[in-house]
C-alpha cells in the first residue's frame, strides 16, 4: 500500500517502544509514540486517537510473528474501516482513513488466529490535515460500501427499480454452486425468480466489508449473515460476497458477483456415487410435508425419481444418498425422511450447516 495516498486501500466500511502484553483496557496513542504489543493466545489491544472531521490519519502495524488485522471504529460505535493485508505473519500494515466525525475513534487490533503469538508495533506516522484528493477518496469508498448494502438490500426485497439503477448493462453472476452466468439487465430483472414466501421473515446482516478502489474500477468484498424464521423454527447461514464495480459518468455500478457459502463441516455440497432405489420404495416418501402453517412441500415420484417443490413450486430432484437419505444436486443440504415405529413416514428433516428443519407428513 502507498504511504502517501489512499489508493489501491484495502479498507472496510480502514524512539524505543514499550513492550506489554495483549490488554482491553484502552491505550491513547500519542505522534511519535510507538507501542509495541505481545499477542498469546487471542484477545485484542484497544486503542484511541482523537480527530477532528477532515484529519487524515496514517497508522502502521509492524508484524512480527502474529497476524493481525486492524479495526477502526467511529466515536458513534459504527465500523469505519477493517485493514488486513495479505503478508502473513512478518511484516507491515499500513492503516489510512479521513475522520468523517469528531471524537475518540477505537482502533482494535486482534490475531487473524487464536492460537498465534508474536509481537507487533503500533505507531502514528502522519496525523495531518487531509488533502481534496484523499477526502475525495475516502467519500468514494464510503459511497461504495452504501451503494452495496442497498444492493443487498435490494436483491432480498426484489425491488427491480433500485436494482436496474444499480447493475451494468450486462452482469456476471456466480453462484454459491459455483454456476456462472451473464445476463442482460433488462432480461435479468424481467425474469420469473424465486421469492421468499411472505411467512418466511429474512434479516441480513453485513460484516467485514473491505472495498478496494483503483481509480474507476471497485472491488468489494463481505460476510452477510442471513437468519431465517420460518414459523417457529430458524434457519441461518453466511455468505461471502465479492462484488465488482465501475464508475460510468459519474455512476458506480454493478459489473460482477460472486456468492459464496463460508466454510464450515456441512458448507460444501455432498459427492455420490448414483444409488438407485425401489419404485415401491419412493412412493413411500410422496405426500405433503407442513414447514410451517404457510408452507408445503410436495414430494412425488416421475417414473424412477423423487422430487420436492420448492416455497415457489420449482422442482428440485432429490438423488438418493442412502435409503431415508437425499441430497439435491449443488446444495449443502440433505433431505432426510423419519419413520416411526412401524416404518411409515412421519417427518421430513432438511439437515444444512449443522441445522435442521423439521416438516410434517400432512397428506
Amino acid at each position: 500500500m502507498r504511504r502517501d495516498s489512499l489508493s489501491l486501500a484495502v479498507i472496510v466500511l480502514l524512539t524505543t517502544p514499550l513492550i506489554v502484553a495483549a490488554q482491553d483496557t484502552p491505550t491513547l496513542l500519542g505522534v511519535g509514540k510507538p507501542v509495541s504489543r505481545q499477542m498469546v493466545g487471542g484477545g485484542k489491544d484497544v486503542f484511541l486517537v482523537n480527530l477532528r472531521p477532515g484529519q487524515f490519519l496514517h497508522l502502521s502495524v509492524m508484524q512480527d510473528g502474529v497476524d493481525v488485522e486492524s479495526t477502526v471504529i467511529r466515536p458513534d460505535g459504527t465500523k469505519l474501516l477493517i485493514v488486513d493485508a495479505p503478508i502473513g505473519k512478518i511484516g507491515l500494515e499500513e492503516v489510512q482513513f479521513v475522520a468523517d466525525a469528531a471524537g475518540e475513534y477505537r482502533i482494535e487490533i486482534h490475531p487473524i488466529s487464536e492460537t498465534e503469538k508474536g509481537e507487533y508495533e503500533i505507531k502514528i506516522e502522519e496525523l495531518r490535515l487531509a488533502t481534496p484528493d484523499e477526502k475525495k477518496q475516502s467519500s468514494e469508498i464510503q459511497t461504495l460500501i452504501k451503494l452495496d448494502a442497498e444492493r443487498l438490500n435490494a436483491e432480498s426485497s426484489h425491488d427491480n427499480n433500485t436494482l436496474f439503477r444499480i447493475y451494468a448493462d450486462k452482469v456476471l453472476f456466480v453462484s454459491p454452486n459455483n454456476r456462472s452466468s451473464i445476463g442482460d439487465r433488462k432480461a435479468i430483472l424481467g425474469a420469473d425468480r424465486i421469492s421468499p414466501h411472505r411467512s418466511i421473515k429474512e434479516t441480513v446482516t453485513i460484516d467485514d466489508v473491505k472495498v478496494l478502489l483503483a481509480e474507476d474500477t471497485a472491488v468489494i468484498s463481505s460476510i452477510v449473515s442471513v437468519n431465517w424464521k420460518i414459523g417457529e423454527q430458524k434457519l441461518s447461514t453466511k455468505f461471502c460476497y465479492s462484488n465488482t464495480y465501475v464508475k460510468r459518468v459519474e455512476l458506480w455500478q454493478l459489473l460482477a458477483s460472486h456468492m459464496a457459502l463460508v466454510e464450515n463441516s456441512l458448507s460444501k455440497a455432498p459427492t455420490t456415487s448414483i444409488l438407485k432405489l425401489d419404485p415401491k420404495l419412493l412412493d413411500e416418501y410422496a405426500g405433503v410435508y407442513q414447514l410451517s402453517p404457510a408452507i408445503r412441500h410436495r414430494v412425488y415420484r416421475k417414473e424412477n425419481k423423487l422430487f420436492i417443490e420448492g416455497v415457489d413450486g420449482t422442482p428440485y430432484e432429490l438423488i438418493p444418498e442412502s435409503a431415508d437419505s437425499f441430497m439435491i444436486k449443488g446444495y449443502p443440504s440433505k433431505r432426510i425422511f423419519v419413520r416411526d415405529s412401524s416404518g411409515k413416514v412421519t417427518h421430513l428433516i432438511t439437515s444444512a450447516m449443522g441445522q435442521e428443519l423439521r416438516a410434517v407428513k400432512v397428506e
